[in-house]
């Protein structure tokens, strides 16, 4: 296609047809309000339910997470004595809630060993608080998000965790 010809036809724009004008008399006619219930029909009953049908499948929605997203059916809740450096799935043992872990950091035995053993090596002036700032010394704290009670504490010392 030679540029001439595109031009040629995107040059001139395409008049767009108008719609034919409104005509109320060609209106259909208007239902009634919703929520407003019409006199029943003679000779008509109600159904009658039938108790002994199979129920119809139907697909419950999947469990939700407290303060978050739907879970995954194929996620499975783990132990509280289970949990490690991050967030998991647990039934928390205070409310009784499906939940994701919130995880904090707090300073433990192996914060408070690491700045000893800096002591003790000498580093100048204040390099012992060096563990204070650093997360990979800290303990781990797991709470429900739910009823904001802790639930497990995970030990970077021992590296396990114990149910609080």
């Amino acid at each position: 296609m030679s540029e001439k010809t595109a031009q040629e036809n995107f040059a001139q724009p395409q008049a767009i047809p108008q719609p034919p004008p409104y005509n109320p008399a060609q209106a259909p006619a208007q239902l009634p309000p919703q929520g407003t219930q019409d006199a029943p029909q003679p000779n008509y009953s109600a159904p009658q339910p039938n108790h002994n049908a199979p129920q119809p499948n139907y697909n419950a929605p999947p469990p939700q997470i407290h303060g978050g997203a739907p879970l995954p059916m194929t996620q499975n809740p783990i132990q509280p004595e289970s949990l490690r450096t991050k967030p998991d799935v647990v039934i928390c043992h205070h409310c009784n809630c499906k939940v994701v872990t919130a995880t904090a950091t707090e300073n433990g035995t192996c914060t408070y060993l690491s700045c000893a053993g800096l002591a003790v090596i000498g580093l100048t002036l204040f390099c012992c608080l060096i563990p204070f700032c650093v997360k990979a010394c800290k303990d781990i704290v797991h709470s429900c998000p739910n009823c904001k009670r802790d639930i497990a504490l995970y030990s970077r010392l021992n590296k396990r965790s114990h149910r609080i």
